[in-house]
Order: C-alpha cells, then structure tokens, then sequence
C-alpha cells in the first residue's frame, strides 16, 4: 500500500486526538523530500523537532509504533489499576 501525506497526517491526528492534544499537538514537516515529525509549541507555528528527517514511509512506521505504544500503555495502566 502506497503510504501518501493524508494517511500520515490521519495518523498524527489519531496520536494528537488519543493524548488529549489541542494546542501543543504533533505536526509533520516536509522538506527535501523528507518528513519530520515536530510538536507545535505555541500558536504562532514554532515547533520542537522529534525526530529526524526519514521517508514517508519509515514516518508511517515510527506513527503506528507511537500510536501502539499509547495503545498499550493504557491498557497496562487499566490492568494494574484492576489488581
């Protein structure tokens, strides 16, 4: 499957909607054929750089791996809330 700029962007907004992020929110940053994944830091458009330039889609890898990771963490925090 081809990964294209609206299925990762779909995945940002998946991570961004899962954390409760509305201001300070996970945005990519294409340049040099390249995407990055930065977090904004204030309204103006400023952001943090995450991680490195990769491909789109090595970007869509590290996105489900973010994505899979909150996932899992609140299930684990359900279960030992549970005990």
């Amino acid at each position: 499957m081809r990964i294209t700029r609206d299925i990762l962007s779909a995945r940002v907004e998946k991570i961004n909607s899962q954390l409760g992020l509305n201001v300070h929110k996970f945005v990519l940053n294409y340049a040099y054929g390249g995407v990055r994944l930065c977090k904004a830091t204030n309204e103006h458009g400023a952001c943090q750089d995450i991680s490195e330039r990769m491909t789109i889609g090595e970007m869509a890898t590290v996105l489900d791996a973010m994505y899979n990771a909150i996932i899992a963490a609140r299930m684990f925090a359900f279960e030992s809330d549970t005990f």
